[in-house]
């Protein structure tokens, strides 16, 4: 299979037979402990799971993102604030010693003109951004992001390009029972259904530093980046995963009101009846409190979706005693349902170590405010510096790979880096890598 065809958008990535996004989604706790098919896949192609079990974290995780409004907003919120003022360039520095200055070294206009026609001429600058905000919302989504490089030769002309994957696709290598950590896999699924049928669009890469030749002439590598999680060797979780039942507790909420206004928010009945062919015939009365059980569960529990009828009714044999009938008022209650929403968005907030104020900021607006300007300080250190950083980490090594294929000499050190939003410029801004490029064309 030409590695070529993974780089298109994967219209089937969710479409997982007979689950639509509100009908597939459980408790994590009961989703994870599932072995689901990896058991059955692990035959035809070994990996290693995301989890010990299986790999139903991930689609949690993915859906939660979705789905949790908190979550949704503080995901949004922080690509906003890391990647809102745009890219620039900057002189390559040590990660780890900072200067002393805490000050960059000046680019020359010369220096950086060039170095954007180098890289408007190798790459495609115009979609940069967009998938570094990509790589980030895999990060914050999955605490995992999957960047691939890209080394292309064309009739002598060599270029290369940089794809960012979902991280949902990639799986290390497993072989013997040891994991490969110099091989990797992309599929659109991990499923058994999807596996069992596509196992040839199931490609292996290699990961970074080694390179391997593909089908179609090109020279590929994985670059994989994970948040630390303890006892988790291969893959990482995101740093709001504690807060993972409050976002499914986000979920339920909106399920619950919308499923009371589907059924007019009736109360909910239990008729019982007696005489139960306890004695004559034992079977059948076994297979009535099975189905009464089965009732119950499927109209008072979280078991499954869809529309419930607000009535359940057992019918009783020829002669039995009057029924009962128990109501269940439906908790309606306005100041039960406001705790419960801030419970749940104190709890994710937390997890993510975001604030309310940061959320109803537009972008860049509040470091401009003297009453937050300590929480635009402390969040910029804590949370948006280490998120740019590591989200264009994999981007400049590619871009580096990338000089080092094409014989670039890249002698002023320029790298790319993200501006920060809470900057206050004490100097003329510094032209972006797109609008330099846009007054060259």
């Amino acid at each position: 299979m030409s590695s070529n065809n993974i780089n298109n958008e994967f219209s089937d990535l969710y479409n997982v037979p007979n689950k639509g996004i509100m009908q597939g989604l459980q408790s994590p706790l009961q989703d994870e402990f599932k072995d689901g098919d990896y058991n059955q896949v692990k035959l035809i192609i070994d990996y290693v799971p995301f989890m010990d079990c299986g790999d139903a974290t991930l689609r949690i995780l993915r859906e939660l993102a979705q789905l949790s409004p908190t979550q949704a907003a503080c995901i949004n919120s922080k690509i906003d604030y890391s990647t809102g003022g745009g890219l620039v360039f900057i002189k390559q520095v040590d990660n780890v010693f900072k200067r002393q200055s805490n000050k960059e070294a000046v680019i020359s206009d010369s220096e950086h003109n060039e170095y954007a026609d180098f890289l408007s001429s190798v790459l495609d600058v115009d979609t940069l951004l967009a998938k570094i905000q990509k790589q980030a919302k895999n990060q914050l989504t999955y605490g995992n992001s999957v960047l691939e490089i890209v080394l292309t030769d064309t009739v002598g002309f060599r270029g290369g390009a940089i794809n960012v994957y979902d991280a949902a696709m990639f799986r290390y290598k497993r072989e013997n029972e040891k994991v490969v950590t110099s091989s990797a896999y992309l599929s659109q699924r991990w499923d058994y259904w999807y596996i069992s049928r596509n196992k040839d669009k199931v490609v292996e890469y290699a990961m970074y530093p080694a390179f391997k030749l593909h089908e179609d002439g090109t020279y590929r590598s994985l670059i994989h980046v994970k948040d630390e999680a303890l006892y988790r060797n291969w893959y990482g979780l995101p740093t709001s995963f504690s807060a993972i039942y409050f976002q499914f507790m986000e979920y339920q909420l909106g399920k619950y009101t919308t499923r009371g206004y589907e059924n007019f928010w009736l109360p909910a009945a239990f008729i019982e009846t007696y005489d139960m062919p306890m004695e004559t015939d034992p079977e059948r009365a076994d297979e009535e409190a099975r189905a009464l059980v089965n009732q119950l569960a499927n109209v008072y529990t979280n078991r499954g979706d869809g529309k419930k009828l607000p009535v359940v009714f057992r019918a009783a044999p020829a002669g039995s005693e009057p029924s009962t009938i128990t109501q269940f008022s439906p908790q309606t209650h306005e100041n039960f349902h406001t705790a419960m929403k801030e419970v749940a968005q104190s709890q994710i907030l937390k997890a993510n170590s975001w604030h309310t104020s940061l959320l109803e900021k537009t972008v860049g607006s509040i470091g401009n405010n003297s009453e937050n300007a300590d929480l635009a300080m402390i969040t910029d250190k804590t949370v948006i510096k280490p998120l740019q950083t590591k989200i264009l980490y994999p981007f400049q090594i590619a871009i580096k790979e990338i000089e080092k294929w094409v014989g670039y000499n890249n002698t002023a050190g320029l790298t790319i880096d993200l501006k920060s939003v809470f900057e206050v410029p004490t100097m003329p801004e510094l032209p972006t890598i797109q609008n330099t490029i846009n007054a060259t064309v």
